[in-house]
């Protein structure tokens, strides 16, 4: 804007002595202007929401209005060389620009003011505009009116153009005195461009009005040094929207929208005693006394300004507390439930409700322990009495939702303390039945084999321990190797090996009883575990019933498979005290089996 300046005071000061020169590069200045204010207040207008669209769109309309005017002045005045008619064209698209700004301001106002706030500001801008329009009206509408040498039309454009200013001061200063309407700087901005239009409008009639006006007039620049001003706040509001982010700050009304109103009734008053005639004791008291009344009322404001201000920032406060709380709350990756003294629901999060396949409505009222499983709702039960002491407390248990799907729940209760009184509890429950799963999946690993499920070498061996230790009655132990079982392997692959393995294991499984244990030892061995036993018989024909079963041809992939198995058994206390006396034993029995043709069982034999 500097730049332009120059630019345009230069073209002045070189060509003002040709007349044709200085017409032609205000004319251009001016419609370049126009134009890139046009630009830069059409794409603020391109990236705002809904709201602030048809704001920034009625101020882009305004001033393409201006670059319209100015294009056709242009045409005229340099293209054909022809006086500019007032009133003309450029006169229609000069009002309607008002006229755009007006609806603009109006619209802005309108459209973000809370009803009790909208007109809280209204007096102080009344204040400001009476002033105003009392200097319009000594200095150029009263000059029009009593001119008498134009027609009416004429005298109704010339009048249009003060109260259009009047009406620009009016949107200006609503603009400014409303809370939270636009970014501060872009405020200022359009503040300062519409004062620098209003003023150099004013100025200009005035000329006009006592014959002093020429083309090429140092007035000429602000024209659109103010259409500059308001683009450039365009400009500022697009790159604010993409680099800045609002903050929500308490308002603290300034010293200058404070004195605005009463500044300009001195300077009214002023002007009063400037041209009064007569300066008397009268005037001179009254004009102190008015000056007194204006000084405590701003004193008075000043002191309601800082108490607003704390009430605005204890408010803020609270509200950001309220603000986080909820935010922590209903934001909460687990579920959290808000819980009376006697565990009823008060409130869930959208994951508590989730959890609990409830609506918000469905759950409030509805006691807490309801959902536990029938086992676990005294846990839950007692564990919200103990909360009644005032120290949080963590536990364990299974719910079952509204669904019927079944959860199993760490859930942490947390006391709710207002003013030293417990006045509810906050439940905090993280769902974890996925690391139950695994836990158990980790410990079915530990003690089972992964391929068949069965029972691994250790919890064998701990199984057998356990009932030497008990020693309450017989028990046997079967040693099975499935003969051939390399040869599958080697011809068919390992994985019709394994799912071979798998086959077994189901058919063993088939026989056994619920008190037996089956286990894989490794590779293609595996050991039965046969206890209580009653007599050497149960064994026996256990023994032939997974030679039957084994047998029996293994339909694998389109493959058929007959794995025959040779069995080794040994009894306790029989054959041995210790579980490795047992293991070695049956070993042996198995082994005799595989020297005399396979595919059968023996019991050991000292």
């Amino acid at each position: 804007m500097t730049s332009y300046l120059i630019v345009y005071y230069g073209w002045i000061l070189l060509f003002h002595e040709n007349e044709t020169m200085l017409t032609w590069g205000g004319n251009l200045l001016s419609v370049f202007a126009c134009l890139a204010a046009s630009f830069l207040l059409f794409r603020a207008a391109r990236i705002m929401n809904k709201g602030d669209r048809v704001f920034w769109l009625l101020m882009t309309a305004g001033m393409l209005c201006g670059f319209l005017a100015e294009f056709v002045w242009l045409v005229t005045e340099s293209l054909l060389r022809l006086e500019v008619p007032f009133p003309g064209l450029p006169d229609v698209f000069y009002l309607l620009q008002y006229g755009l700004y007006l609806v603009a301001f109006c619209q802005k106002i309108w459209t973000e003011r809370k009803d009790k706030q909208r007109f809280s500001f209204l007096f102080d801008i009344l204040i400001i505009m009476v002033v105003a329009a009392t200097f319009s009206w000594r200095f150029l509408i009263q000059p029009m009116v009593i001119s008498g040498h134009i027609t009416s039309f004429t005298l109704g454009v010339s009048l249009a153009y003060p109260v259009g200013d009047l009406a620009l001061l009016f949107g200006a200063y609503s603009l400014y005195y409303a809370k939270n309407m636009l970014a501060s700087p872009v405020v200022w901005l359009i503040f300062i461009g519409l004062h620098m239009q209003i003023i150099t409008d004013s100025i200009y009639l005035y000329l006009v009005s006592i014959d002093s006006y020429y083309s090429g007039s140092w007035l000429d620049p602000f024209f659109m040094l103010a259409n500059l001003f308001i683009g450039y706040a365009g400009w500022l509001k697009q790159k604010d929207d993409y680099h800045k982010e609002a903050v929500s700050t308490p308002e603290r009304m300034s010293i200058w929208k404070l004195a605005y109103p009463y500044a300009s009734v001195i300077l009214l008053f002023a002007f009063l005693i400037t041209q009064s005639t007569q300066l008397d004791a009268v005037s001179l008291g009254a004009g102190i006394a008015i000056i007194l009344v204006i000084a405590r009322q701003l004193l008075v404001i000043k002191e309601n300004q800082k108490l607003l201000l704390e009430i605005s920032s204890k408010a803020d406060a609270l509200e950001i507390s309220e603000q986080k709380y909820k935010s922590l709350f209903e934001h909460h990756p687990e579920s959290v439930f808000s819980l009376d003294l006697d565990g009823r629901i008060q409130g869930a999060n959208k994951a508590g409700m989730d959890l609990l396949g409830c609506r918000q409505d469905e759950l409030i009222g509805i006691a807490s322990a309801s959902f536990a499983v029938s086992k676990d709702q005294p846990i839950v039960t007692n564990k919200i009495d103990q909360m009644k002491n005032g120290k949080p407390l963590a536990y364990e248990f299974t719910l079952r939702n509204r669904l019927g799907k079944f959860h199993n729940i760490s859930m942490t209760n947390i006391p709710i303390m207002i003013k030293n009184k417990l006045v509810g509890v906050f439940g905090i429950g993280k769902d974890i039945t996925v690391e139950k799963k695994n836990e158990e999946r980790i410990q079915f690993l530990a003690y089972h084999d992964p391929l068949t499920g069965l029972a691994n070498r250790a919890l064998f061996e701990e199984s057998l321990r356990k009932a030497i230790s008990e020693n309450k009655s017989q028990f046997a132990i079967l040693f099975i190797d499935l003969d051939n079982f390399k040869k599958v392997n080697d011809t068919l692959g390992h994985d019709i090996g394994d799912k071979l393995l798998q086959s077994v294991a189901q058919r063993l499984k088939a026989c056994i009883r619920r008190s037996d244990i089956a286990a894989r030892n490794g590779g293609d061995e595996f050991t039965i575990l046969l206890n209580p036993l009653s007599n050497q018989e149960e064994t026996h024909k256990l023994a032939k019933d997974i030679l039957l079963s084994l047998r029996q041809v293994h339909h694998i992939d389109g493959y058929d498979i007959q794995c025959l198995p040779s069995i080794g058994i040994s009894l306790y206390p029989e054959d041995g005290q210790t579980w490795t006396e047992l293991m070695k034993y049956a070993d042996q029995a198995m082994y005799k089996v595989k020297m005399n043709g396979k595919g059968n069982f023996r019991f050991y034999n000292k």
